[in-house]
């Protein structure tokens, strides 16, 4: 928390005369705290948010019926579909956390890059809003209804 001093006071090489001072620990440029798990899980939801769009998109353009096994090779591949954006972003996240820990980087440059990679790749997606994802949901329900009633 910021404290007010209204006389001069030594700041380690600097001096200060009244104004606002800022503790030591803000002085760190940005590499005070640890997200931690939370940035995991952040970016494993957003993964997983992607991967479902993938596979949606690809089962849909695809035709490929629901409700119906598919062969092994199509199984993997949508897998694979689904996890990847979520394993992927999980990956750069622990890169980016490492150069923060070499101090390379600041917590500030993590973020930016993570939510900039992100972004890109849902706009790659097709998803730059919640409308787009509702979109999605009901060509799913279309595929699935048509898929649906031939059965």
């Amino acid at each position: 928390m910021p404290r007010y001093v209204d006389v001069i006071e030594e700041m380690g090489d600097s001096f200060r005369i009244g104004g606002y001072v800022m503790p030591e620990t803000s002085s760190n440029g940005g590499n005070g705290g640890d997200p931690g798990g939370a940035a995991t899980v952040i970016w494993m939801f957003l993964g997983l948010l992607a991967g479902v769009a993938l596979v949606a998109k690809v089962i849909v353009s695809a035709d490929i019926p629901t409700g119906e096994p598919l062969p092994l090779k199509e199984t993997v591949l949508l897998i694979a579909l689904l996890l990847g954006p979520m394993l992927f972003l999980n990956a750069v996240s622990d890169q980016l956390i490492k150069e923060v820990g070499r101090e390379k980087i600041s917590w500030a440059t993590y973020w930016t890059t993570m939510v900039s990679i992100t972004v890109a790749a849902l706009t790659l997606l097709g998803v730059t809003s919640i409308n787009d994802l509702i979109d999605l949901i009901e060509a799913w329900k279309a595929h699935d209804e048509r898929w649906g009633a031939s059965t």
